[in-house]
């Protein structure tokens, strides 16, 4: 999952309310927030490595820029 998960969920729910007329505020953010909890359920040990990687090289760096 990436990042126009939300935005692609959020215009098809807005596709499906225009044609039946139902303007709901929480039916567009319940299917939204459902989007978003499972692309960091399957996406979120990634992104954590990520940042754990970035954060070591950013902690390992800062010597070099004391010099």
């Amino acid at each position: 999952m990436d990042d126009c998960d939300a935005p692609a969920a959020g215009l098809i729910l807005g596709m499906i309310q225009a044609a039946t007329s139902i303007n709901e505020q929480t039916l567009s953010f319940v299917p939204k927030l459902i989007v978003v909890a499972a692309a960091l359920a399957l996406a979120g040990g990634t992104i954590m490595m990520m940042l754990a990687d970035f954060t070591r090289e950013m902690f390992a760096r800062i010597p070099d820029l004391l010099r």
